[in-house]
């Protein structure tokens, strides 16, 4: 005779699993959101205005640098790290008003590519920083970053 299995008794036992889980192919995750936090606190490469975990992968940042410069540093690196920066509000084109982003060591890298006024600008390895100046060009509503992680660089793409 086959038992009922309540929901509460399936969330235990799959929380309770000490491996991963492989999902089939045509496995869903209906109503699955991303985190997200919005960031509007000055920061400075000291003493950032978020520094990131491993735990925050796949965050979602919104930025509101229309005040303030906001620094944020990456966590260290580990295979599959992934965070994604918006500019949620437009800069008024003031020097001080800026994004920045750091790995928190000259000795760990960024690479890729950023389209910055319709140009391609290559983020060259040795890079440990990044900054969306907005005194050089008015920074916008929806300019972003996402920065993935191999475990010992950070990839970054961007607009």
């Amino acid at each position: 005779m086959a038992r009922r299995v309540g929901t509460a008794r399936v969330e235990a036992l799959l929380e309770a699993q000490a491996r991963e889980i492989a999902w089939g192919g045509s496995t869903s995750f209906k109503g699955h959101k991303a985190a997200v936090e919005t960031l509007s606190t000055a920061g400075t490469i000291g003493t950032p205005t978020k520094t990131l975990t491993a735990a925050d992968s796949g965050m979602t940042l919104f930025c509101d640098i229309s005040t303030v410069a906001i620094v944020i540093q990456l966590p260290t690196p580990a295979a599959g790290l992934t965070f994604k920066m918006v500019l949620s509000t437009a800069s008024d084109n003031e020097n001080a008003r800026n994004l920045i982003i750091n790995t928190g060591s000259n000795s760990i890298n960024m690479g890729g590519n950023i389209m910055i006024a319709g140009a391609i600008q290559e983020i060259t390895s040795g890079t440990s920083s990044i900054a969306i100046q907005a005194g050089t060009a008015a920074a916008t509503v929806g300019d972003y970053l996402i920065f993935d992680c191999d475990g010992t660089d950070w990839y970054v793409q961007g607009s």
